[in-house]
């Protein structure tokens, strides 16, 4: 058995499968094999892909060409996985030189669940910041069945990533997933597969935090706002309060805790634009009940709307802040504290 499966679900990337797999087989060994499920019938995936199916032995590519959702898409993948280990890997990012000797280290400890870090990317891979799930990283092993390690840790979380949101940077033991509960009820929430982790770890799994970041998150890629940022924010709110409701059933602190989370990676000053975008009242009605459900007040609630209504001055800012994560400036600032991968 190898120790690490890399799990790659895939839908027309043929633009970055590329760079995923490359970052991946420059630290070639013989401990790892990749699995790629391709569920969408883009012909330069499957032309990439090839490539490296016959070039290395420790490949697998599964094409069924059709869509399932990423719900389905991560459940599908990860059932091909013979390693100790599944990595789940987006493919549009790629893992730092480094990281499968660092992991390998890391993964002798034995735990269930590892969450790694990441280094924010612009879209060709040029590092732009650190990013880090949690803000106290003195505790970097957790107990979910213990009530304190619980509380602690998501006090701890700077963003949804600290939930398992971001599945590049999940590394999960494999045996202990597969003998989980059936998860198929949960399939569209889109984060189907952070129910199955906090089940897991709410039955004695444990969690290792890693500080060091081994993923390259490529960013202005988000494939889930293919139907707008309306709709991307809507599976947030939605998906988040799906999850509180069935993981913490009756327990509004966990609960209340999980939609810090939320408040944090959606500030409310980030919210004008979705206003911008909302040009359906109803839909805008729906985002205002979820906004007050997660403890935005009607103060912020009326600045949100207020600044949404300057449409041009909020297209202003975000092109600006755009621009600026783009430019080399950024990159250069990122190199300038961090070296050249942190």
């Amino acid at each position: 058995m190898r120790l690490i499966s890399f799990c790659i679900p895939t839908y027309h990337r043929g633009e970055t499968i590329q760079a995923t797999l490359e970052s991946i087989y420059r630290q070639y060994d013989d401990s790892f094999e990749v699995i790629i499920y391709d569920s969408g019938q883009d012909d330069l995936t499957k032309t990439i892909v090839c490539k490296f199916v016959n070039l290395y032995p420790n490949i697998r590519y599964i094409r069924s060409g059709v869509r399932g959702g990423i719900d389905r898409d991560i459940e599908n993948t990860l059932a091909f996985a013979s390693g100790e280990y599944s990595w789940l890997l987006s493919s549009d990012d790629a893992i730092v030189d480094g990281a499968v000797k660092s992991l390998k280290e890391e993964l002798r400890e034995g735990h269930a669940v590892y969450l790694c870090n990441r280094i924010v990317c612009n879209h060709e891979l040029a590092p732009i910041r650190n990013r880090s799930w949690l803000y106290d990283r003195t505790q970097t092993i957790f107990h979910f069945k213990n009530r304190e390690d619980l509380v602690g840790y998501l006090n701890s979380g700077r963003e949804l990533g600290a939930i398992f949101s971001y599945m590049s940077s999940l590394i999960i033991k494999n045996s202990i997933w597969q003998a989980a509960p059936e998860n198929s009820h949960n399939y569209g929430s889109y984060y189907a597969h952070i129910i199955k982790i906090f089940g897991i770890l709410l039955n004695g799994g444990s969690l290792k935090y890693l500080n060091n970041p081994l993923v390259l998150n490529r960013s202005f890629n988000d494939s889930f706002l293919e139907n707008g940022i309306v709709n991307r924010y809507l599976i947030d709110f939605r998906g988040i309060r799906k999850i509180a409701n069935i993981v913490f059933p009756k327990d509004i602190e966990l609960q209340t805790l999980m939609v810090r989370l939320m408040i944090l990676e959606h500030p409310w000053y980030q919210l004008a634009k979705v206003m911008d975008d909302a040009n359906d009242l109803d839909v805008w009605e729906e985002i205002k009940k979820g906004l007050r459900e997660f403890g935005y007040s009607d103060k912020k609630i009326f600045i949100i709307e207020h600044l949404g209504k300057h449409k041009r001055v909020v297209r202003a800012a975000v092109k600006i802040r755009t621009a600026f994560n783009k430019s080399a400036m950024r990159q250069s600032l990122f190199s300038l504290v961090h070296g050249k991968h942190g």
